[in-house]
């Protein structure tokens, strides 16, 4: 679900990062991604992160030119309360799609890839 989100967001010519799983180092999918936005191209990156009660995955991707966004899943599904401007829930509120707040910057929290103001 979150790969479909992802590859409609960066395109089909986008470079697949990788998907990290629990406990792998994210170090190479992240550096990746990272020197895809770094040229202005397009990526995806996918995560799954050790949730409380809940099945967890976060990735961003991006078409050329350097847009982002943040692509979340939780098996619990989302709130539809306080989301920020633009996000939009897809499957059930399952999958919450956030664009990154512009301008775009990227910085890397763990070794995983996350966006900031």
């Amino acid at each position: 679900m979150v790969y479909r989100h992802l590859r409609d967001i960066a395109g089909k010519d986008a470079s697949d990062c990788g998907h990290v799983g629990l406990h792998q180092d994210p170090t190479a999918a992240s550096d990746c991604a990272l020197a895809a936005w770094k040229a202005k191209g397009a990526f995806l990156v996918r995560y799954d992160v050790q949730g409380t009660d809940s099945e967890l995955v976060f990735g961003l991707a991006s078409r050329a030119g350097g847009l982002v966004s943040s692509v979340k899943y939780d098996s619990n599904g989302w709130m539809t309360d306080g989301l920020r401007s633009g996000a939009e829930l897809f499957d059930r509120h399952h999958i919450l799609v956030t664009p990154c707040p512009l301008p775009v910057n990227l910085f890397s929290s763990g070794g995983y890839l996350a966006c900031y103001r």
